[in-house]
């Protein structure tokens, strides 16, 4: 009963995930329902959405340099 559970948990967070990220390119609040889908995921795989998450942080901190590297060039 307990791995139904979290494989039902799983397959959740993941559909909410993916329409998450659908809805970053689609109209609708993608900055709601990621940090909600990231929830639920954490509630079955706390290590994979830490994980994750710290390589989404990195990626997002290195698009920031880049983004002001450009900016800084331009002005």
């Amino acid at each position: 009963m307990k791995s139904i559970r979290k494989f039902v948990v799983s397959i959740v967070g993941a559909l909410l995930l993916l329409i998450g990220i659908l809805m970053i390119i689609l109209p609708g609040p993608a900055l709601i329902i990621i940090p909600i889908a990231l929830v639920v995921l954490n509630s079955q795989h706390p290590d994979k959405v830490r994980r994750c998450t710290r390589k989404f942080q990195r990626g997002l901190s290195r698009a920031a340099a880049w983004m002001d590297k450009k900016v800084r060039q331009w002005g």
